[in-house]
């Protein structure tokens, strides 16, 4: 049961478009429980999500900072 669900990468360009969908299938199909604490937001960083989380993981690894 994720508390938050961020749309990022190219898909954060249809934020409109999907918001509503998406908040649809999750009233549809999961528990009420989901359906109140699920928070649905879209990336700031737009594109460019995937590139920064890459590097962040990169960085992670070279310096151990698990």
């Amino acid at each position: 049961n994720p508390e938050l669900v961020i749309i990022g990468g190219s898909l954060s360009k249809t934020a409109d478009y999907l918001l509503l969908p998406i908040k649809s299938a999750i009233n549809k199909y999961s528990l009420s429980l989901v359906n109140n604490d699920t928070k649905i937001k879209v990336s700031a960083l737009g594109e460019k999500s995937g590139v920064i989380g890459a590097c962040l993981l990169a960085r992670s690894s070279l310096l151990n900072l698990d």
